[in-house]
């Protein structure tokens, strides 16, 4: 009687917990969040412009894995990407996606300030802030949070009225001041997120300044931007908290930083504003020579200003500091294939593809070059993986139909240039070329396959059914 009396009990509680969660809408599965979250992913990709570079990406990754290889019972795997914009913020999206603006990593000074961002977002997705404030608005569409994003980004640069704009149209200007993070949320981040970088070997130190150099940054006042497009409120509050709440305010000093100098350098020599790059890694240099970061991101100033052999001698004066990095060696070997050095290139970029053998630009560059230098198979075979692996890298069909031509496979050549003109939406000469491909093809499969890619070009109109 006892266990039955326990059973009634614990069923009832379960009862209740369906009871709530159907009338209120109080629950959203991990799964749910994890579906959001790729679905919000493929709307703000429409919105902004990602940063792919390899060795950007790599580091503000390897700096989030690690923060986040030490929380136990994560909800999410978390993904980490660089926006190109010049505001100081950095977001979290459903699903544990983790976004920093390409303009708050180049205002860093130190690998310290990354980590307090980055275990910052990640407090906000381990806490569910992020789903806690979607239950309360069922009735918002993937579409209007995407709105609601890409509106936050441009407000956070001082384009308040574009942000307004997107708000009106995506009608998410009512739903977006409940979907803010409140001022307790953001005490919340801040406090797990400090033990998250205690745990990791950071101090404190990182998040403070990099809370304080967003502070400055605020083009904007309260009247031009709303409430609910600052994503982060209450700044001036966390500093003085955080402050007050922790002793050791500076950053560790023997955190080995040449990783962070290599991507902070990259970034601001390859996507920063060109005459402020310049000045500042030419300050570098002055302070240290030798410098690898500050010759390999001068040597990128220099190709941007059309300077091509001056930026090699400074690409060498890097590599002979980092003989084997083959981000150096890679933007080395591409500055020389455009130099027209294409066996020295060759030699380069081989050295590249040994130590980073699936990089796309290394493929892509070492395809193009085994075709240059007379050895069409060898290209197309690299091409063909390359296409495999990253099908996003779209301009290696229009090369694969060069080597195709060469070796006299006329099919297999409008094939690829189909593909290719398809991306560049160009329907009629897509077309064009899959029909001459499949006149050209005896292979009954491969026949199969570009059909498909003809009945693709033209898709059967969209049946409306009314009532």
């Amino acid at each position: 009687m006892k266990y039955k009396k326990r059973y009634i009990i614990i069923f009832m509680l379960l009862l209740f917990q369906f009871f709530v969660s159907f009338k209120f809408g109080y629950c959203l599965t991990i799964k749910e969040e994890e579906e959001m979250g790729e679905e919000f992913l493929k709307h703000i990709k429409k919105s902004v412009t990602f940063i792919e570079n390899p060795l950007i990406l790599n580091y503000i990754k390897k700096v989030g894995d690690k923060i986040s290889s030490n929380i136990d019972s994560k909800p999410f795997d978390f993904n980490f990407y660089i926006i190109k914009n010049s505001g100081y913020n950095a977001f979290a999206a459903p699903g544990g996606h983790i976004f920093l603006n390409s303009g708050l990593f180049e205002a860093m000074d130190t690998e310290e300030e990354l980590a307090g961002i980055l275990s910052h977002e990640i407090a906000h997705v381990t806490c569910r802030h992020i789903s806690q404030r979607l239950i309360k608005q069922t009735k918002i569409q993937l579409a209007t949070l995407a709105g609601l994003a890409a509106g936050i980004l441009l407000g956070s640069t001082g384009d308040s009225e574009a942000a307004a704009a997107i708000m009106q149209g995506t009608a998410a200007a009512g739903a977006s001041a409940a979907l803010a993070y409140s001022r307790e949320d953001e005490r919340q981040a801040d406090q797990i997120g400090l033990k998250y970088l205690e745990n990791s070997g950071y101090t404190s130190g990182g998040l403070i300044s990099s809370l304080k150099k967003i502070r400055e940054k605020q083009w904007f006042t309260p009247d031009k931007v709303p409430t609910y497009l600052m994503t982060h409120p209450g700044i001036d509050e966390r500093i003085i908290y955080l402050s007050s709440a922790i002793k050791d305010t500076k950053p560790v000093s023997d955190i080995k930083n040449n990783d962070f100098e290599m991507a902070n350098i990259g970034i601001k020599a390859i996507y920063g504003n060109k005459t402020q790059a310049e000045k500042e890694i030419s300050i570098k240099l002055q302070k240290n020579p030798n410098s690898p970061a500050a010759n390999y991101g001068y040597a990128i100033i220099l190709e941007r200003s059309g300077k091509k052999k001056d930026a090699a001698a400074y690409f060498k004066k890097a590599l002979a500091q980092k003989p084997f990095d083959p981000y150096i060696l890679k933007k080395y070997g591409i500055l020389l294939f455009d130099m027209g050095s294409y066996r020295e290139a060759d030699k380069i970029i081989e050295n590249v593809n040994s130590i980073i053998p699936e990089d796309p630009d290394g493929l892509f560059y070492m395809g193009r070059l085994k075709l240059i230098l007379n050895n069409a198979e060898q290209g197309i075979d690299i091409l063909k993986k390359l296409t495999g692996k990253h099908p996003e890298y779209k301009q290696a069909h229009y090369y694969l139909a060069k080597g195709y031509t060469e070796i006299g496979n006329i099919a297999d050549s409008h094939y690829n240039l189909g593909i290719h003109s398809k991306n560049q939406k160009n329907k009629k000469n897509a077309e064009f070329h899959f029909k001459k491909a499949l006149e050209a093809e005896k292979d009954t499969d491969k026949k199969k396959n570009i059909e498909k890619m003809i009945e693709s070009l033209n898709p059967p109109p969209t049946m409306i059914i009314r009532p």
